[in-house]
């Protein structure tokens, strides 16, 4: 059986794409971190965190919360540049009306 260059480069295309979204994993969250099944202590590894969670993850979370975690942060810091931008702005414009009025007292 032959396989065309371009089937196979197509297939790469969709492995590339379906592990990037997630669709098949493995049977766990953080399965595809260490590759290894639940329940075995590795060296390294606090007991009684399931087995896959390490020690440099925060306690209590496993990798995939702790992203969301740092994603909530992620927001929250927006979330201040956005209001910091709102309140330049409101100063801006009333900047510009104070100079409007300025000028119509010049002239």
């Amino acid at each position: 059986v032959r396989i065309s260059p371009l089937s196979s480069f197509l297939f790469s295309l969709f492995h590339f794409y379906a592990s990037s979204q997630h669709l098949y994993s493995y049977s766990y969250p953080g399965a595809q971190l260490d590759g290894r099944r639940r329940g075995r202590k590795q060296e390294g590894e606090r007991e009684g965190t399931g087995g896959y969670v390490k020690k440099q993850h925060q306690i209590g979370l496993n990798p995939r919360q702790q992203n969301q975690q740092e994603k909530m942060g992620r927001n929250e810091e927006t979330l201040r540049s956005v209001s910091d931008l709102r309140r330049i702005s409101a100063r801006c414009e009333a900047l510009a009306e104070e100079i409007a009025q300025n000028r119509q007292q010049v002239q």
